[in-house]
């Protein structure tokens, strides 16, 4: 095998296996790094909510200060997924009234934010199995706010 083959095989295999890391199915990489997703959203939330009502009360605030950074800090093969395949941003709009106990200026992270962080994440997983056609399933809740 001469060096030129050496390199394409060489390629080859990185090919492979950057496509086999995004290819993964939302299950396989939820039990990996699910309990650290579902704790990164929880501390992310908790320090927002120190900065008071009006960034989750507006939708392009929340947007920047909420819904972004929380995508930055996923570990990198659950983004390789990608934002349209886990609904990131639906996620997050839908989970903003589940999250967050809004009174005026003051903002709590609900006490049961990590169950219910879990419960809109497994809904990924369950539109993940049924539809894995990107952007086209819709994320509803059955959490209902308190």
């Amino acid at each position: 095998m001469g060096l030129l083959d050496r390199a394409k095989a060489a390629a080859q295999r990185a090919a492979d296996k950057s496509t086999s890391l995004a290819s993964n199915t939302f299950d396989g990489l939820w039990t990996t790094h699910g309990d650290k997703v579902c704790e990164m959203i929880h501390s992310h939330a908790s320090q927002v909510a120190t900065q008071g009502g009006a960034i989750i009360s507006n939708d392009e605030s929340y947007r920047l200060k909420v819904i972004d950074p929380a995508w930055e800090m996923l570990p990198m093969p659950v983004r390789l997924l990608g934002r349209e395949r886990l609904k990131w941003d639906a996620l997050f709009i839908s989970a903003r009234g589940q999250i967050f106990v809004i009174d005026g200026e003051s903002v709590l992270v609900h006490p049961d934010a990590k169950q219910r962080i879990d419960k809109l994440l497994s809904k990924v997983s369950r539109s993940d199995r049924t539809n894995p056609t990107p952007g086209v399933a819709t994320i509803e809740s059955d959490v209902r706010p308190s």
